[in-house]
């Protein structure tokens, strides 16, 4: 499920295939805080198809924390925008 690939210009790109749910969120958390000791961390989701509220969630979590993600779907993209603006809504 996660491949990790380090770029020369000092970022580390965890790249995703297949699916995130909630159950693979403390996993790619552990990943991301493991990586984010040495170098800013990029995600790539280029080969994600599929995720589950929670991931999406974790997702926009991330952005606001400085992780970068890239090549993301733009149905993914589109629903956390949609999960900020539902936050944003409702005062959380």
């Amino acid at each position: 499920m996660f491949r990790v690939r380090k770029e020369r210009n000092g970022h580390i790109v965890l790249a995703v295939s297949g699916r995130i749910e909630s159950a693979d969120l403390s996993e790619l958390k552990g990943l991301i805080d493991a990586e984010k000791q040495c170098a800013s961390v990029v995600l790539d989701l280029k080969d994600l198809t599929l995720v589950d509220r929670a991931s999406v969630r974790f997702l926009g979590t991330l952005q606001n924390h400085g992780v970068r993600i890239v090549n993301c779907p733009l149905y993914i993209t589109n629903w956390i925008a949609n999960e900020r603006n539902q936050a944003y809504e409702h005062g959380k």
